[in-house]
């Protein structure tokens, strides 16, 4: 074949370039179009001069050729000037040395988006989201959901705590202490999935048709990579066979192709050779600028993608479901699940790890660094007046901003009266409304709120059918029920749809005037977290305090990682307070009769609770009218801020930098401004010898408020709320009552404020209304000394002894009481585990709600029991005097009871917690102690001992009459020998009938117990229980017992009690002995004991 001349083949140019370094640009000069342009241009001045020579003097014709002269050098300085802006976006690999700040020198990207055949702005958009006409991405894009679904599955399904907190760490030796979640906010999750979206776009837009070609922005791939995506364009050359069709092969196909990208080992690489950082390089670029973003702006773009590639690994390691495809196992087939998590995040997560990941995870934390050093750029200017904010050149009026509110709050009451069927609702009296921010018993229950509070419910709790009356009714615009034909109503659905609506507008401007005028303002999700009654999961966000609504929130972006919740309190306008509360208590039980919609939350719909788009747009509407200007949720925080800063400028000094990072967050002692204003309370804490933050986690918790939000801070959020609200010209009620535990009603003990006293029938009709509760409606008080406490205990005075004998039925005291108290509690203190069982047991017989308190399960119901039994050893502890509290101080606590009340001194030698019992004077509530066996001589004592001094005291007598006493005199003979034989004679007892042999000693009761073959009771044993039950419930016989079972046990049948040497003393005598005879049988006590011993 004959080789072909060079001249033919190649064409000589001429060519120019900007550059001078090694990897120059050129562009081709045309010289010959520019030569024939100038030539016709000479020409035509020729010819045109010699037309016009006759007319146009010498002087002109000088004039009009300065005149081209200067156009052709304006027309020589723009086509500069264009040039010069295309070098502009075309980044030099070494500009000079300052013009690159050290976040722009660290990442390096002038060095690697010069090396793109395009600007700047041409090489961003590779990177945009798929075009309408972009039929097959849009396709792609659809299989990668798939994708991210699964991967949520395999996250949502993995319940070993171990493998997520390895997983969030980027430390290959350590875990993480906060495991790896899903966000707290869809929208989030859609923002990292978004941000992984336009890579898959990036990567199928600049791969090439052949794997040697140069991409068109310089990203590179390897040779595997650049297989997945042109199989992906095979696959997308095939149509699916129906919209619903799942693509299989490209999902799995994609899945592939996002594991060759994230599992890439980079240590033969540079930085930018991997495909997803080279993505990120180009992302990177500020299109509207036109220049590079700063970290600020640029590192929420690398969390993202590192929270993807860490699910899409989880994915890899343990998927919920195999890609077979792809030769991944499931998690129930992987042999070593702790082995394949180490393997593969020691090779792909961690820092150093030589990954796409490792490299995100370095940029990551530089970029953190810079934003704790350099603060976000300017956006506030105020006018010379002070009266007028501009946010980004927006200028906002405060005037404007005080109108808008009164328009709001005027807007909603005309709503209002239109959802009430045209008719003024009734006022509430918040002033008189009780309610508790307390998180304990009665108010954990689910669906509870200030409305269900009993003593609310005269004013409250008016249910749907307050406006279903005025409905039946109708008005000039509502018709929402049609009568029938035959006398019945249905529901008018157009009608009942509009009013609806018209609802779901009221709720929508209560948002905004919420967000608005409460404080400072929360985020969008804040807003929208509010729940009227608490839920399953926690608790309410709406509360009364000092007669004004408040509502709190608790969401924070930062949540999660923090691991902690911070609790804001924001209270509002008595007008917009006023509407809130007509709006529950009159309006939304209608409304929710209507839609038959289950939520807890103010604001939301049946898509479930209104986020920060719902939130943006109505308050984007309501600032476009009221303000002239269109703020956004984000814009109107900066404005709001900007504000308080300029004028609340004292309230602005208590505030607290909201710092979000885990390093380096605020340290006590770090900001000496934070120093000087608080110096007092900081010096104070110095001296109880640890930091703040101890101090308010773990020192003087106060249980009447949730986390850290103690009257202190109650206080001060509402000071800084009601600040607000003078600004904004919304004036606050007159007569403000006091702060702190006295804050309307929601701390003050109801059960120190009694209600007057009712007469001695109406008492005595009380007393026997309780007894009937309990043993049916023919029940009678057993003798005239347990009719005279039970009309004690039902008005009771601070505190009482009452004395009776034994198997008087002192219990019902405590159970009558238990049985007519409306959500109150009844507490029972009793000294011992077996009386704690017996009385449980006895009170859930008789129809009580009756459980018992103790350290493990105390927080585990979320019910307000009627009794709650608790063993005198618990009942002195912090918890229970804690929890206990807490029922006083929220109107809970009816009645506390205290059983054998003589332990208080009779068995404090070897029970030291016993001489605690005076703490349950803590409790202002009705006191009453119960025994059997006080003797005259020792009332001044239990008095002492308990703090009882002015108790009022009813005694009846306690003899026994039905009891026969007898004493063996033991002589030099060991009682237990003596007794051993005196049982010999009584060991054979009727059936049914049972017998009781105290002892002082464990080897004393091992010997008896043996010889008779019977069960021994004591203190120390672990089946103490089982043991008792089983005798007790047996048909008869004999055990042999210490003085643990020497008080309260009501055991039937008991005909003999032998103690085999003397008792501790009378008060244990009359105690044992008085086991038997309890239910009248003759009962014979016998003692073998040494004389000399007895005198």
């Amino acid at each position: 074949m004959k080789r072909v001349d060079d001249n033919q083949l190649f064409q000589a140019v001429r060519l120019q370039t900007w550059f001078r370094d090694g990897k120059e640009r050129y562009w081709v000069v045309d010289e010959s179009r520019q030569a024939e342009g100038m030539q016709a241009t000479h020409q035509l001045i020729r010819d045109v001069g010699e037309q016009s020579s006759d007319d146009v003097s010498e002087e002109e014709q000088a004039s009009n050729q300065e005149g081209d002269a200067e156009d052709q050098i304006i027309r020589d300085i723009e086509q500069w000037k264009e040039a010069a802006q295309e070098r502009r976006l075309t980044l030099l690999a070494k500009p000079a040395a300052d013009e690159l700040d050290p976040w722009l020198r660290y990442t390096g990207w002038n060095e690697v988006l010069q090396e793109s055949q395009v600007d700047i702005i041409q090489t961003y958009k590779y990177a945009r989201e798929p075009e309408e006409k972009e039929t097959k991405l849009q396709r792609l894009l659809r299989a990668w959901d798939r994708i991210l679904e699964r991967c949520l599955d395999t996250l949502a399904n993995m319940d070993h705590k171990d493998v997520l907190k390895w997983w969030a760490s980027p430390k290959n030796e350590v875990a993480s202490q906060h495991p790896f979640e899903l966000h707290q906010s869809v929208q989030s999750v859609h923002k990292c999935s978004a941000v992984w979206q336009r890579f898959i776009c990036y990567m199928m837009r600049t791969a090439t048709v052949d794997w040697e070609d140069d991409t068109e922005t310089g990203v590179e791939f390897t040779h595997a990579q650049w297989q997945s995506i042109q199989q992906i364009h095979t696959h997308l050359q095939t149509e699916p066979n129906n919209e619903d069709d799942q693509d299989p092969l490209l999902t799995a196909e994609l899945m592939r192709l996002c594991m060759l990208v994230v599992m890439q080992d980079t240590s033969k690489i540079g930085l930018y050779e991997s495909p997803l950082m080279h993505y990120l390089a180009v992302r990177g670029i500020d299109p509207l600028t036109k220049s590079l973003y700063p970290p600020l702006a640029y590192t929420p773009i690398l969390g993202r993608v590192l929270w993807i590639t860490r699910l899409l690994m989880l994915e890899i390691a343990v998927p919920l479901e195999p890609w077979p495809e792809l030769r991944l196992q499931s998690k129930e087939d992987i042999e070593s699940i702790p082995e394949r998590i180490h393997k593969l995040r020691r090779t792909h997560l961690c820092e150093g790890s030589f990954s796409p990941t490792s490299s995100i995870l370095s940029q990551l934390a530089m970029g953190k660094k810079y934003n704790q050093l350099h603060e976000s750029p300017a956006n506030m200017h105020w006018s010379r007046d002070e009266q007028t904010i501009y946010y980004l050149g927006m200028g906002v009026e405060l005037e404007k901003v005080r109108e808008m509110c009164h328009d709001l709050i005027g807007l909603l009451q005309r709503l209002l009266y239109n959802l009430a069927f045209d008719s003024e609702l009734p006022m509430v009296d918040l002033s008189q409304i009780v309610d508790s921010m307390a998180w304990n018993t009665k108010f954990r229950q689910s669906e509870y709120s200030f409305i269900n509070h009993v003593k609310n419910r005269e004013r409250t709790d008016v249910g749907y059918q307050y406006l279903l009356k005025s409905a039946r009714k109708g008005s000039k615009e509502w018709q929402l029920l049609q009568r029938a034909g035959d006398g019945s109503y249905k529901w008018n659905d157009s009608q009942k749809q509009a009013y609806l609506n018209q609802e779901r507008q009221f709720l929508r401007k209560l948002m905004v005037t919420l967000h608005v005028t409460g404080g400072q303002p929360a985020r969008g999700p804040e807003i929208g977290s509010i729940k009227v009654s608490n839920s399953v999961y926690s608790a309410r966000n709406i509360y009364v305090i000092n007669g004004q609504m408040c509502f709190l929130t608790m969401y924070d972006k930062a949540r999660k990682r923090r691991g902690n919740t911070d609790y804001i309190v924001r209270f509002l306008p008595n007008e917009v307070s006023q509407v809130l509360a007509q709006y529950l208590i009159y309006i939304r039980p209608f409304g929710r009769a209507l839609d038959q919609r289950e939520s807890e939350y103010l604001f939301g719909d049946n898509r479930g609770p209104w986020a920060g788009e719902e939130l943006t747009q109505a308050l984007s509407k309501a600032t476009s009218k009221g303000l002239g200007v269109r703020l956004t949720v984000q814009s109107w925080r900066h404005v709001a801020i900007g504000i308080a800063v300029r004028h609340l400028l004292r309230a602005s000094k208590t505030w607290e930098k909201d710092d979000e990072e885990d390093e380096g967050e605020f340290a006590e002692g770090d900001d000496e401004e934070e120093l000087e204003q608080n110096t007092f309370r900081h010096i104070m804490v110095r001296q109880s010898g640890h930091g703040q933050r101890v101090a308010q986690a773990h020192y003087a918790v106060d249980g009447a408020f949730l986390h850290r939000l103690g009257p202190e801070l109650i206080t001060a959020y509402e000071q800084a709320s009601v600040a607000w609200h003078e600004l904004l010209g919304l004036a606050q009620a007159e007569g403000k009552g006091k702060h702190g535990r006295q804050a309307s009603q929601q701390l003050t003990p109801v059960g120190i404020k009694r209600e007057r006293r009712e007469s001695k029938h109406g008492v005595k009709a009380k007393a026997l209304d309780g007894l009937r509760r309990i043993y049916g409606p023919q029940a009678q008080p057993r003798s005239e000394g347990q009719a005279a406490a039970l009309q004690l205990v039902h008005q009771p005075p601070v505190t009482s002894i009452i004395v009776l004998p034994t198997s008087s039925g002192k219990s019902v005291l405590f159970f009558s009481v238990a049985a007519m108290a409306v959500d109150q509690t009844v507490i029972v203190v009793v000294p011992f585990t077996a009386l704690v069982e017996d009385i449980v047991a006895r009170g859930q017989a008789a129809g009580l709600h009756c459980k018992e308190w103790s350290y493990s399960n105390h927080y585990s119901s979320q019910e307000l029991v009627q009794l709650l039994v608790v063993s005198a050893d618990q009942a002195v502890s912090g918890q229970f005097l804690h929890e206990a509290k807490g029922y006083e101080l929220n109107g809970q606590l009816a009645h506390m009871f205290f059983d054998e009340c003589h332990v208080a001194f009779t068995d404090t030698s070897y029970r030291e917690r016993l001489r605690e019992l005076w703490k349950l004077r803590y409790l202002k509530c009705p006191f009453t102690a119960l025994t059997a066996t006080l003797m005259v001589e020792l009332e001044d004592v239990l008095r002492d001992r308990l703090l009882i001094e002015d108790a009022v005291l009813l005694r009846r007598s306690t003899a026994r009459p039905t009891i026969r006493y007898q004493v063996q005199d033991s002589k030099e003979e060991a009682a237990s020998a003596v007794g051993l034989r005196l049982l010999e004679r009584l060991l054979y007892l009727p059936d049914g009938k049972r017998g009781v042999v105290y002892v002082r000693s464990y080897a004393t009761g091992d010997l008896i117990s043996s010889a008779l073959e019977c069960s021994f009771y004591k203190a120390r044993a672990d089946d103490k229980g089982e043991t008792l039950q089983k005798w007790a419930q047996g048909s008869g016989g004999w055990i042999v017992a210490t003085g643990a079972l020497g008080t309260g046990i009501n055991i039937p049948g008991i005909i003999y009690v032998v103690h085999i040497d003397r008792p501790y003393g009378l008060t244990s005598f009359a105690q044992q002995s008085g086991r038997g005879g309890r239910e009248g049988e003759v009962k014979q006590g016998v003692q073998a004991s040494s004389i000399r011993a007895l005198l």
